[in-house]
């Protein structure tokens, strides 16, 4: 016997170890740990592997000698052919007994082969029946309370071929291995993202305050600023920050903002910063009240120096004194200059209108319609009309309690009813104050129109009464007209000369059970 089939000679010897190993009756708990630690070792896995390379071989070896048993059949028969001939029979007696021979290794050869292939697949599928057995029989146990060993039973239970759980569980180390790593280089990208953030934010705030204190001098805040102020302001209270916060905002409004009486308007400043006196701080409450207070006394004191400038001579000023008295009456008067451009063109990008009033998107937009609508045919100035335009829908958004759809929809009629050019008085009377925003947000369609437009509506009412009160004439029915869609002889008809009067009359037919209607003539 050569050395490969003495090798697979023992190796089938091996497979019947094995096998008889498998059927030995043993302890429920003795044959789950056995079966466990093949599961687990990686050992056994790597010798699984090598035993699958092995049984190519063998499997190479099989064919081998299933041909070579082929090729001594055929030389047996073609010498049995020659011995029926009677030619040299001592010769062939003795070449018969050499082919019987080489005949009984090749069978030898593909039964050892064949036997150690077929044993193998036996020991796999016996080994996967008895794990299945096993956990049928731990399930049973479970079940009845009477397995104690739930650690072993886990084992068992994801237990597969051999040396199949210790691949996994190195896999599955590195991937752990791996998702660490990931997530120290996480940690340490956004460790350098905040760096870089605080750096960049310290770094534009004090370009910002440089550019800031050179271009205007403290006191002189233009409506741009205070508008940001007091949105960052509404901001810092609506997200509950620290009172340090509104605290050094309102100390630097009081400190360089001097509003006008259109910027506050424009801006509703002096809205947003009123409500801050009923603030549970007492410091925020305080401060308010401190800044109003201001407010209300620089407007005051623009009002006295409007109607000053009013009472005055044109005469140049004769003292710096007045001069500098009337200097912010001349900025007021700049301001309430009228609008020059087109009245019927007017929109409040192309007066550059910001309409950022309120942190909702969709009230901006509706601010800007009603700025569209107030100021169509208007030679109103743009601080003027964003101010009302801001009033209105700051009662419309107070009556229809939020965004609502009904909110919606009164601002497009709102708008519909301003544009309307038969109707030029109402957005007159909105911008003058003759109706104020709480009552024009109020108003229905009836009193929105105009005076013309009721009128016309009344006279048209009147007239339809009218012939509403004329009797109409009484039409036949016929039971010898039929309709064409119900087949029904229940038609009422009238006739009428509707063409020329030597033509017929044309016949006008109801159904009077389905309301179809036809006519002839």
């Amino acid at each position: 016997m050569t050395l490969y089939y003495t090798l697979v000679f023992v190796l089938l010897v091996l497979e019947m170890t094995l096998f008889m190993l498998l059927i030995v009756p043993l302890p429920f708990g003795v044959k789950r740990k056995i079966f466990t630690f093949i599961s687990e070792n990686p050992v056994v896995a790597k010798i699984q592997y090598w035993m699958k390379i092995t049984f190519v071989f063998i499997l190479i070896l099989f064919i081998d000698s299933v041909n070579r048993v082929y090729r001594v059949q055929i030389e047996l028969m073609a010498a049995s052919e020659q011995t029926h001939k009677g030619s040299a029979a001592g010769v062939m007696g003795h070449e018969r007994l050499e082919v019987q021979a080489r005949k009984f290794y090749s069978q030898r050869n593909m039964y050892l082969c064949g036997f150690t292939l077929f044993l193998s697949l036996i020991l796999n599928r016996t080994y996967v029946m008895i794990i299945e057995v096993m956990r049928l029989e731990d399930r049973l146990k479970s079940y009845e309370g009477t397995n104690k060993d739930t650690k072993q039973s886990e084992k068992l239970a994801v237990a597969g071929k051999p040396g199949e759980l210790a691949g996994l569980k190195e896999k599955l180390e590195k991937k752990e291995q791996d998702l660490q790593n990931l997530k120290k280089q996480s940690e340490q990208l956004h460790k350098s993202y905040d760096e870089l953030s605080d750096k960049y934010a310290a770094l534009q705030k004090d370009h910002e305050s440089t550019k800031t204190s050179d271009a205007r001098a403290p006191g002189m805040m233009d409506q741009r600023e205070l508008d940001a102020n007091v949105k960052a302001l509404t901001k810092s209270m609506a997200a509950n920050e620290p009172p340090e916060n509104a605290l050094r905002l309102l100390e630097t409004l009081k400190r360089d903002a001097s509003p006008t009486e259109d910027m506050l308007r424009a801006t509703r400043a002096g809205v947003w910063v009123g409500k801050l006196r009923s603030c549970k701080n007492k410091e925020i409450a305080a401060a308010a009240a401190e800044l109003v207070g201001k407010w209300k006394k620089l407007v005051e004191q623009e009002k006295k120096n409007k109607g000053a400038s009013k009472m005055a001579s044109p005469a140049p000023a004769s003292s710096p004194a007045i001069s500098t008295t009337s200097a912010p009456s001349a900025a007021a008067s700049s301001n309430a200059k009228k609008y020059e451009g087109d009245p019927e063109k007017r929109k409040f990008d192309v007066d550059g209108v910001d309409l950022n009033r309120t942190a909702s998107k969709g009230r901006n937009q509706c601010i800007g319609l009603l700025y569209n609508g107030l100021a169509y045919r208007s030679f109103e100035t743009p601080a003027d009309v964003l101010a009302k335009a801001v009033a209105v829908e700051h009662a419309a958004y107070i009556e229809f309690k939020g965004e609502t759809p009904d909110y919606k929809k009164k601002v497009k009629s709102l708008f519909a009813n301003l544009k309307n050019k038969s109707n030029p008085e109402l957005g007159v009377s909105v911008l003058h104050g003759k109706v104020s925003p709480e009552k024009f947000v109020k108003m229905s369609e009836e009193e929105l129109k105009s005076e013309d437009r009721r009128r016309e509506d009344d006279e048209f009412e009147k007239e339809n009464m009218k012939k509403a009160q004329v009797p109409m004439a009484k039409k036949s029915i016929s039971d010898s007209l039929e309709c064409g869609r119900c087949k029904k002889k229940m038609v009422s008809y009238s006739q009428a000369q509707t063409r020329s009067a030597d033509e017929p009359m044309t016949t006008f037919c109801e159904c009077m059970n389905c309301g179809k209607r036809w006519k002839f003539s």
